[in-house]
C-alpha cells in the first residue's frame, strides 16, 4: 500500500471512529485489529470510494464507468451548500438585492457631471484628507471634494475611506494626482475616485494621454480592472467612462498659448485655469492678483467658454459671482479662508467683551 493509501486508510479509520463504526474494537489488542468485522455492502462501497477520493483517485469504477483516475494531489469538489451558505447572511434577509446572475446594481452617480449635464454650477471644496472631516462637511451640500494627492498627504491607502466618506454624501471625491502618469492616474480610480485632476497640460498631446490613462477602451487605454464603485455594476466599463470625472489644469503660459487645440479634445470634462502656477510661469510668483495675471486668466476662461466647453478656477468669496458670470462652471474653493475668518471674528469678539 502506498504512502497516499495509507494515510487516506488512516484518516478513514479515524473518521468511523468518531462516528462510532469502531465501537466494537475499543478495548481490543494492537494485534487484533485487523480482525475481519463483517458490514452491509454498501458500507464497505462508501468506505472505497471514501478511500479513492481522499487517496486523489477517480471513484468512476466502483459504478462501472472506468472513469479516468484524477492526477496526483487533486482535491475532491466539496458539496454544494444551499444558497444561504454560499451566499452569505444577506441572502436571508427579505429586504436585501438579489444576487442572482443577471441582476446589477447601478454605478453611484456623479454629482458633479450631473451638474454640468443640467448647465448648472458646480461648486468644489479643497483642504481636507480626513474621512470624518468629510462627514462633518458632508451636510453643506457641496457637490465635491477635492482630495490633495499632489501638494497633500492623500495616498492610495486612504482614498478606499476618503472616497466612501464623499460617497456617503453623494460628493463626488475629485483627486488631483502627482502628475499625468497613466499608471497613477488609472490606480487613483480603482481605488474609488471618481474624478481625477490632471497637472501642468501644456499641449494636445498631453490632454490626450490624460484621456487614455482615465477613460476605458474606446475611448482610452485605463487598465480593464473593475474599481472599488464597479462592484456589482453591470456594463461597468461603459458605465465608468459615462460616470469618471476628468479634469485637466492650464496653469502654464505654454498652455494657454496652446489652448486652442487643448480644448479639441474629447472626453475631457473641464478645463481648469489655476492663477497660482500660472502667476509663477509668468514671472509673477506668489501674486496670483497682478493685473497682467488677472488679464491672462480671464482670457483664457473666456476662450474655454466661447470653445462650449466647460471651464473652472479658483474662486473665493470676493470673486466667485464675477467668475460664474463670466461663464466658469467648476467653483473650486478651500474652506481655510473661512475657518481663518470666522476664527478672527470669534477672537475680536471675545476681546471686545474682555474688554467691557
Amino acid at each position: 500500500m502506498g504512502r497516499t493509501a495509507r494515510r487516506a486508510d488512516a484518516l478513514l479509520r479515524r473518521r468511523r471512529s468518531r462516528a462510532g463504526l469502531l465501537g466494537a474494537r475499543r478495548g481490543r489488542p494492537r494485534s487484533s485489529r485487523h480482525h475481519h468485522v463483517a458490514r452491509p455492502a454498501g458500507d464497505a462501497r462508501r468506505e472505497h470510494r471514501d478511500r479513492d477520493a481522499l487517496a486523489g483517485r477517480g471513484g468512476d469504477h466502483l459504478a462501472g464507468g472506468g472513469g479516468a483516475a484524477r492526477p496526483r494531489g487533486h482535491r475532491p469538489r466539496c458539496d454544494r451548500r444551499d444558497d444561504r451558505t454560499l451566499r452569505g447572511p444577506a441572502a436571508t434577509r427579505p429586504d436585501s438585492p438579489s444576487t442572482s446572475e443577471g441582476d446589477h446594481v447601478n454605478i453611484r452617480p456623479n454629482r458633479v457631471k450631473q451638474k454640468l449635464a443640467a448647465g448648472k454650477i458646480a461648486t468644489i471644496l479643497a483642504g481636507t484628507n480626513d474621512p470624518d472631516l468629510i462627514d462633518q462637511l458632508g451636510p453643506l451640500d457641496v457637490d465635491g471634494i477635492w482630495l490633495e494627492g499632489e501638494h497633500g498627504g492623500v495616498d492610495y491607502a486612504d482614498l478606499g475611506n476618503l472616497t466612501r466618506a464623499c460617497d456617503l454624501w453623494g460628493m463626488t471625491s475629485v483627486v488631483r494626482v502627482m502628475d499625468n502618469d497613466y499608471a497613477t492616474i488609472y490606480r487613483t480610480l480603482d481605488r474609488g475616485a471618481q474624478g481625477i485632476v490632471v497637472p501642468h497640460v501644456n499641449n494636445r498631446a498631453e490632454a490626450e494621454a490624460a484621456v487614455e490613462a482615465a477613460k476605458f477602451a474606446p475611448l482610452g487605454k485605463r487598465g480593464m480592472f473593475t474599481s472599488r464603485q464597479g462592484f456589482g455594476v453591470g456594463d461597468y466599463f461603459k458605465t465608468a467612462n459615462d460616470q469618471s470625472l476628468l479634469i485637466v489644469l492650464i496653469e502654464d503660459i505654454v498652455a494657454v498659448r496652446n489652448l486652442a487645440e487643448i480644448v479639441k479634445v474629447d472626453a475631457i470634462d473641464v478645463f481648469f485655469v489655476a492663477p497660482n502656477d500660472l502667476a509663477t510661469s509668468m514671472g509673477h510668483i506668489g501674486n496670483m492678483g497682478q493685473p497682467e495675471v488677472q488679464q491672462t486668466v480671464d482670457g483664457a476662461l473666456k476662450k474655454i467658454v466661447e470653445s462650449g466647453r466647460a471651464a473652472g478656477t479658483l474662486v473665493n468669496t470676493a470673486n466667485v459671482e464675477r467668475y460664474t458670470k463670466m461663464g466658469v462652471r467648476v467653483a473650486m474653493t478651500s474652506f481655510f479662508p473661512f475657518i481663518q475668518a470666522g476664527t478672527k471674528e470669534f477672537m475680536e469678539r471675545a476681546a471686545a467683551g474682555a474688554r467691557g
